[in-house]
């Protein structure tokens, strides 16, 4: 391997180095008048592409102007929603109670009947039908008994007792007089 250095590129080198050293012993120095000067002019440029004071201002105030009217805006329209919601429930309510006295119900469990058929009435389902499956569910609200289907204690309660008598045949008799059979 052959180790030599050409010559006409160290020239070139140091030609460059010589010249940046030069570029930096040129630079400009600036008195300070000089400098405020530039900064000045500069200001001012910047000064012409921006609004005044008095422009901001008013733009801020019809910006909050703006805003003031769209809240207000929206705070009605949510006054409005608010009182359509209350009238449909109430609505509600009045018709629920319409059904609760054409069905028959006793008027101290009408709260409860409404409670129940508030939650019933739910989407497609009529108020009526609600009423109908509480009354269905609870007859006692309109002052009727719920039926009893065939289940007893065992024991008959209306019929009289056997007589009971000494002895273990007559109280295994008087057990199986007793009995009530299931439906």
């Amino acid at each position: 391997m052959d180790k030599t250095i050409i010559p006409a590129e160290n020239e070139n080198i140091t030609a460059d180095n010589e010249q940046d050293s030069a570029s930096v012993r040129e630079e400009k120095t600036f008195s300070q008048k000089e400098l405020d000067e530039i900064v000045k002019r500069r200001l001012e440029r910047a000064k012409k592409d921006m609004p005044s004071k008095d422009e901001i201002d008013e733009f801020r105030q019809w910006k909050d102007e703006r805003a003031s009217f769209e809240q207000k805006a929206l705070e009605n329209i949510a006054a409005a929603n608010s009182a359509r919601e209350a009238a449909e429930n109430d609505k509600r309510a009045l018709e629920i109670v319409v059904s609760c006295i054409s069905k028959g119900v006793d008027p101290a469990f009408a709260d409860d009947v409404i409670t129940l058929a508030e939650k019933y009435a739910v989407g497609d389902i009529s108020v009526d039908a609600a009423v109908d499956s509480v009354i269905g569910k609870y007859p006692m609200f309109c002052g009727k008994s719920r039926p009893v289907h065939g289940i007893t204690t065992g024991i008959r309660t209306q019929a009289e007792p056997a007589a009971i008598t000494s002895g273990k045949a007559n109280f295994i008799n008087v057990i199986k007089q007793n009995q009530v059979t299931r439906l």
